[in-house]
């Protein structure tokens, strides 16, 4: 498997989480912001582009520059493992 089909499985698991409590769209706009925010201490959220757009289909939503398939496993790992607490948090509130 590779880094961005990794990514890409992420975030379609927190997308299809966090609608279990709100819209589809909200929590793809939570994300997003959680992503913006996230880069300035992680090059690798450089990587991603959420668009917010209700009606385009999960690959038109999500998009992952295969680039990232050469970052490191330890500071990708890192960098999600921050993204998924960040999330965390945003649910339990």
């Amino acid at each position: 498997m590779t880094n961005q089909q990794m990514v890409e499985d992420l975030l379609q698991a927190l997308i299809r989480v966090g609608s279990k409590i709100t819209s589809d769209k909200y929590i793809l706009l939570v994300i997003k912001i959680l992503i913006r925010d996230l880069r300035r201490e992680y090059e690798v959220f450089n990587y991603l582009e959420i668009e917010t757009t209700l009606y385009s289909s999960f690959a038109q939503r999500i998009k992952v520059n295969p680039e990232i398939n050469f970052v490191d496993n330890e500071s990708l790992g890192e960098s999600l493992s921050v993204l998924i607490h960040k999330f965390q948090e945003f649910l339990v509130f």
